[in-house]
């Protein structure tokens, strides 16, 4: 089962969702929208990854928020994700009190970080590292994707110049993203 994550402001209808649904229809796929409170959307992708464990192997693509909610999960029930453009909070920056700042980019609050703080997961952890697939277009518009990259250094990585936050072209990496679950998940 391909558990589809969105990120902040999108739905388990978006066009990524929708794709990644034509593509793993063979395989089971189901893409939820989710609250916009972290802890009720967490509180529901833990029913489902802990529900699908149960009787089939699991794998998640987690694109923005919904990627930083992946590498979650992926530790905590060790199954792969593939992460698409990842929120990465700045954990140690000077916050201010806007979500987006002049220049379009999203700036995190403070009340978001203490709201995700529950979520977060070493970056050290070697094992969580071998089971993502990361997917990284520089000129992401609205994250920081440096951020993505130093924080999963280990991470199997396909990082692209140029793009967008919505990840431009991701059809491109189909194959890439298959392979790697058929490799993680032992799939057909």
């Amino acid at each position: 089962m391909i558990i589809y994550i969105h990120g902040y402001g999108s739905s388990g209808l978006s066009d990524k969702a929708r794709h990644y649904e034509k593509l793993f229809a063979d395989q089971g796929f189901i893409a939820p929208t989710l609250s916009a409170e972290s802890r009720l959307a967490m509180h529901t992708l833990e029913g489902l990854v802990a529900s699908f464990l149960k009787h089939e192997p699991v794998g998640l693509i987690g694109s923005s928020l919904g990627g930083f909610f992946a590498i979650y999960l992926a530790q905590r029930y060790a199954v792969p994700a593939v992460l698409i453009n990842p929120a990465i909070p700045p954990w140690d920056q000077d916050l201010n009190a806007q979500t987006v700042n002049d220049s379009g980019r999203f700036q995190w609050q403070t009340e978001q970080l203490s709201r995700l703080a529950a979520f977060r997961v070493s970056n050290a952890d070697e094992a969580l590292q071998k089971r993502l697939l990361l997917l990284q277009q520089l000129a992401d518009e609205v994250l920081d994707p440096q951020l993505a990259l130093d924080y999963l250094p280990q991470a199997q990585q396909i990082v692209e110049a140029g793009g967008n936050h919505r990840f431009s072209g991701i059809e491109r990496h189909d194959q890439t993203v298959r392979e790697f679950f058929n490799r993680a998940l032992v799939l057909k």
